[in-house]
This record gives C-alpha cells, structure tokens and sequence, in this order.
C-alpha cells in the first residue's frame, strides 16, 4: 500500500477521516481515537480537525489490538455517566451507518 492503512484514500478524505465523521454523525456522547506514534497520523487528526483532547496516544503498538484497549481503558479523560463504549477497528470504513446505529 506505501502508506498508513488509515491515511489511504476513501471517498473525498481518508479511511481515517470517513470513520470519524461516520461516528459523529451518530452524534455519541465522545468519539475518542486510540492512535499509534507517528507524524503522518497525527498531521491528518489535526488536518481533520479532531480535538487533541479526544487522542490516545498508545505508545507500544508493537504489543497488539489489545495494548490499544487497555490504554483506552486507563485513560482518564472518558466523559462522566458513559455506561456503554463501542471498540471499532478502523479499517472497516465499508461497515453501513445502519449497522453502527444499533
């Protein structure tokens, strides 16, 4: 591919990019993005606009999808009252709108 999976192209954006306002549509209460090291991410979240107080940064990626969970697990900036999370792999941009709202 030469490039991140998620900074491909999908549509007029990146897979990156469609996912998250594919989330924001369904307007939850936070979309928080659990995001490995590296520049080229972090530049298209801050292309998109996506709030730096809403990025986890996990730093041992290395460690597997589920290192990813428990650095979203231990973070502290989850807003109070939440009483249910959706994990999403992101590189399912194909998945129906429909589906997600469930």
């Amino acid at each position: 591919m030469g490039r991140q999976k998620m900074l491909l192209p999908w549509g007029d954006t990146t897979i990156l990019g469609y996912l998250i306002s594919q989330w924001q549509k369904l307007a939850p209460e936070q979309v928080v993005l659990v995001h490995g090291p590296g520049k080229d991410l972090v530049t298209e979240l801050d292309r998109l606009n996506f709030p730096l107080t809403q990025r986890i940064e996990n730093t041992a990626p290395e460690r597997g999808m589920f290192s990813s969970i428990r650095c979203a697990a231990n973070w502290d900036g989850w807003k109070k009252g939440l009483t249910s999370w959706a994990i999403v792999l992101g590189d399912q941009p194909h998945l129906r709108e429909s589906t997600l709202n469930v």
